[in-house]
Order: C-alpha cells, then structure tokens, then sequence
C-alpha cells in the first residue's frame, strides 16, 4: 500500500502555496497534487496584522495513483457486499487502468450479471469515482477473462452472421448490445468482402445490422 507524506505549507496566496507545495513534493504538475485543507491564518507579526494582510495555510500530499484507488474502491466496494472477490492490477497505461477481478465461478456469476452488464456498470462506477477525484485515467475492468471471452463469442458471432447474410442475401439484425460489443461486430467484419456493418437507432434500443455488400453498379 502506498503512504504519501502529507505537507503544509503557509503562504501569501493559495496559489503560492500550491507552487511551493508541487516544488517541494518535486512534481512538474497541478493534477499530481492533491489539496487536502485550505485555510485561512492570521500572520503572527502584529505589524502584518495591523496591515491587514492574511496569509493562507495549505495541506496537501501527492496525489496517490489511478490504479491504487480505483482498487481501494473497489476493495470497499465488495467488502460491502459482502463478496470474498480478489482485484488484481494487470496494468497500468498512461490513459488507461486494467483491473481484474478473481474468485469463485458463484460470487463471479452475479457480478458480471447478463452479457456483463451489471460488470460494466461496476466499471462505470469506478471511472466515476477516479474522475470526482482528479484522474483522467479509463478503468478497464474485467472478471476471470470474461471480457476476453466475450469478445472471442462476438468475434465468431460477426463471422458466422456475415456468412448467413451472404448466402441469404438479407440483412441480419443484432440487437441488444452494449456499444463495446458492436465496435467488436464492426471491427470484426470492416474489411469483410461480402457484407458491412451499420447501428440504427437510439439507445437502449440500437441495433446493429450486417447487410450483403451490394455490387457497385456499372457505369
């Protein structure tokens, strides 16, 4: 677990304060610093307080990283619910934050929920959370490889309906998936010969359809 040095520092103005603040923590950036307290103080010289000038004390640390909060909430999160789930940290990228959870196929199933809606709403919640608190940083939140095994049964989804779509000549209409799910389709089949890919619609309602590529007429 990481422990930051938390700093005071009393200066004339807030924004002074702050400099010395990311000086002497030896960051190059406002968004690594986080303030925990600004107040406030009376100088202790009466001359400057006869003058009226106030100065401003400010507390602050370096800001903890993406990947150690978003598992510190995480962590809070299941405890709550009481899940005896383990966070693992894959990676971490500088726009992007991979989070994988393990346990038991039990615990696991309600987490992911149906075609990992309630495990995308959990990551919702997570990017959230980091945005509230300064990070720009993408949680990417997976469960035991489900992700990745979606993706390879969307992957053969794509093929097989590119297939019936050519050898019927109709379109095939796919609904009920999550944007993430039809960028696969659409990755999937872009350089497909024989159909294309388009969505239709607005959510929660929109679709994706893979229609035969038509010939382009001649001239």
């Amino acid at each position: 677990m990481e422990t930051e040095e938390i700093i005071e520092i009393v200066a004339p103005t807030q924004e002074e304060a702050q400099q010395q603040a990311l000086a002497r923590l030896g960051l190059s950036s406002p968004e690594e610093l986080e303030i925990l307290e600004v107040e406030k103080v009376e100088p202790s010289h009466w001359l400057e307080r006869l003058a009226g000038r106030s100065q401003v004390r400010l507390r602050a640390r370096r800001r903890p990283s993406a990947s150690l909060q978003a598992l510190q909430h995480l962590q809070t999160l299941l405890a709550h619910w009481g899940l005896g789930l383990q966070a693992h940290l894959l990676q971490e990228t500088p726009k992007e934050v991979h989070i994988n959870l393990e346990g038991s196929r039990e615990e696991l199933a309600p987490l992911i929920g149906s075609y990992g809606h309630t495990l995308d709403a959990l990551q919702f919640l997570l990017n959230l959370m980091l945005h509230h608190q300064g990070h720009r940083k993408r949680v990417l939140l997976d469960a035991d490889g489900y992700r990745e095994r979606r993706r390879r049964r969307l992957e053969a989804l794509a093929r097989a309906c590119a297939l019936r779509a050519k050898r019927t000549g109709k379109e095939v209409v796919l609904p009920s998936l999550t944007a993430s799910e039809r960028k696969v389709i659409h990755t999937t089949l872009q350089h497909h010969p024989d159909v294309i890919t388009f969505s239709e619609g607005e959510e929660p309602h929109r679709r994706l359809i893979i229609a035969p590529r038509r010939p382009k007429p001649s001239r």
